[in-house]
C-alpha cells in the first residue's frame, strides 16, 4: 500500500493470526466489513466483490477505515521522523553563549493508530476458485470471483441432514420415525432458505426492484410458474414429472408433519396424489424418500443457481 505524498512511504497491512485480511465494502449503501485470505483463490486479485451486496470495485477501494488510519498514523510518524534533524539544526547558541535557541521536537511525536481485525461468524473456501473469506452471517458473494455461495452451503446442509439419517434404527420404530420426520422438514427448510437466498443474488445481478410478488419457496407449484414468467427459467427441467410429483408430495408430507402431527386431512388425500393417503391416519414417510428427495431438490436448485453464477 502507497502513501502518495512528497514522501513515499509502503505501509503494510499485516493478516490477522488465521491469515485474514479486514475488507470493507466501498459502497455507500453497504460498508460492511469482510476478511478474505490473501494466497489463496484466483491468482488476479486487481479487483474484489463485496460479498454482500455484489458490489465490484478495485481491490485497493476495499481497504477499512481503521487500516486507512493505521496507514495515515504511520506515515506521519515517518515522516515527523525525517524532518526532526532538520528542526535540530535551527539550534543555535549566539553572544558567546549568553542566550541560545532551542528546538523542542518532543510536538513532533505522534502515535501509531493500531487496530485489530474482527471477528467473524462464518468461514468459507469457494468452491469456484477456492479462495477463503469469512463474512459475518452464512451466504454471500465469494469475493474473487463473485460466485454466490448459496448452492454450495445448501449442498453441504444436505450432506449432514444425509449423515443425520443413518441415525434410523430398526429395532426402535419410534426413533426412526422422528429421525425420518425431522430430516424430512429440515430438507425443505433448507431448500426454502436457499430459494430466498439464491433470489436475492439474481435480483442484485439483474437489477430487479420488485420482488414483492416473489416465491417464498412453501408452495413449489407457484415458484415454478413465476420462475417462468418473471426469468424464464423452469426450474423443474432437469427432473421428469413423475419426480416433479413426489417432490410437491413429499413438501405437502412436511406440511402436514408441521401443522397436523402427521395425520392426513381432506387437503393433503386431494393435492398429494398419496396412493397411502387415509384421512384421519398418520401419513406414511419412508428413509428412502427423503434421499431421493435430496437428489431431486439439488437438481432444481442447481437450474435455479445456474441463472446467476456467471459474473464478468
Amino acid at each position: 500500500m502507497g502513501l502518495n505524498t512528497e514522501m513515499q512511504f509502503t505501509v503494510p497491512i499485516k493478516p490477522d493470526e488465521h491469515g485474514f485480511t479486514g475488507r470493507q465494502c466501498p459502497s455507500d449503501g453497504c460498508t460492511k466489513y469482510f476478511k478474505i485470505q490473501f494466497g489463496t483463490g484466483k491468482q488476479d486479485i486487481s479487483h474484489c466483490y463485496c460479498p454482500y451486496c455484489g458490489h465490484k470495485a478495485e481491490q485497493n477501494d476495499f481497504f477499512t477505515e481503521e487500516q486507512i488510519e493505521y496507514a495515515r498514523s504511520v506515515g506521519i510518524k515517518k515522516v515527523l521522523k525525517r524532518i526532526e534533524p532538520e528542526f535540530k539544526k535551527l539550534e543555535r547558541k549566539f553572544g558567546g553563549g549568553f542566550f541560545s535557541i532551542k528546538v523542542d521536537t518532543r510536538r513532533l511525536r505522534h502515535r501509531v493508530k493500531h487496530y485489530y481485525e474482527r471477528e467473524l461468524e462464518t468461514e468459507v473456501v469457494c468452491d469456484n476458485c477456492t479462495l477463503r473469506y469469512a463474512i459475518y452471517g452464512v451466504h454471500g458473494f465469494c469475493p474473487d470471483c463473485g460466485v454466490h455461495n448459496s448452492l454450495q452451503i445448501f449442498q453441504t446442509n444436505l450432506s449432514v441432514i444425509q449423515r443425520f439419517l443413518t441415525l434410523t434404527d430398526p429395532t426402535d420404530s419410534q426413533i426412526s420415525e422422528r429421525v425420518i420426520g425431522n430430516a424430512l422438514e429440515d430438507v425443505v427448510s433448507e431448500f426454502q432458505s436457499f430459494g430466498k437466498v439464491t433470489l436475492s443474488a439474481i435480483a442484485s445481478q439483474r437489477n430487479i426492484s420488485d420482488t414483492c410478488n416473489s416465491p417464498g419457496f412453501q408452495n413449489l407449484e407457484y415458484a415454478r410458474k413465476w420462475f417462468r414468467s418473471e426469468l424464464g427459467i423452469d426450474i423443474a427441467k432437469d427432473i421428469s414429472s413423475d419426480e416433479w410429483i413426489t417432490v410437491l408430495r413429499c413438501f405437502q408430507k412436511r406440511h402436514i408433519l408441521a401443522h397436523c402431527a402427521g395425520v392426513a386431512d381432506e387437503a393433503y388425500v386431494t393435492k398429494a396424489q398419496d396412493p397411502h393417503a387415509v384421512v384421519g391416519r398418520k401419513i406414511r414417510i419412508e428413509k428412502e424418500e427423503i434421499v431421493d428427495l435430496i437428489g431431486r431438490l439439488e437438481k432444481v436448485a442447481r437450474t435455479i443457481y445456474n441463472s446467476q453464477i456467471a459474473r464478468d
